[in-house]
């Protein structure tokens, strides 16, 4: 099998980043467009079904929600369906990767990868409250993102709703993981080394 150049086990494990990364977004796109979600995560469920239609590509009432709340979660749908594409774009090249790279550099590239993320995710569980504040500065640079106490949003989806979210997706992830590293042994076992 052809191999990329010198450095392709880091150009894979580059694109095994992207790729679980952006899994994880896509799972969360999955995710928020169901009622059973807010339930597992919030046992008070004071989530409304409006949050739910909007993520089915409904509107939020504006006599409800402060314009900064309709605001910042248009700029949350449009990041998750982003990381979508990015995604289907991502696991495309996964699958020319398999096909044209060595066994070799793929399995180089995905232990880099899986080291960072075990890292990364280890991290962001111990630190959240940094992690939480931190996504936020990079993705909703411009701020709308700090709502009042008072708010629907911070009402309904409390710090520790996203604390039990991102642990329901890191479960989705290892899982997409373990299904990206059969493949990779399938490549193993009808290809030579």
């Amino acid at each position: 099998m052809l191999g990329l150049n010198r450095l392709s086990f880091f150009k894979v494990s580059l694109l095994f980043v992207f790729l679980i990364f952006s899994f994880g977004f896509f799972i969360v796109r999955l995710l928020v467009t169901s009622p059973d979600f807010y339930l597992i995560l919030n046992e008070d469920f004071s989530i409304s079904s409006d949050i739910v239609n909007f993520f089915n590509y409904d509107s939020l009432d504006s006599s409800k929600y402060l314009e900064i709340e309709i605001v910042h979660m248009n700029d949350v749908l449009d990041l998750l369906d982003f990381w979508f594409m990015v995604f289907i774009v991502c696991f495309v090249l996964f699958l020319l990767v398999l096909y044209f790279c060595s066994y070799r550099d793929i399995l180089i590239g995905f232990r880099i990868s899986l080291l960072f993320f075990v890292v990364l995710f280890f991290l962001m569980i111990v630190f959240f409250d940094r992690a939480f504040y931190l996504f936020h500065r990079v993705f909703f640079s411009q701020g709308g993102w700090v709502f009042p106490y008072e708010s629907i949003i911070i009402q309904n989806m409390p710090f520790v709703f996203f604390l039990r979210g991102l642990i329901f997706v890191l479960v989705f992830v290892f899982l997409f993981v373990f299904f990206l590293r059969r493949l990779i042994d399938f490549k193993k076992n009808t290809t030579s080394l």
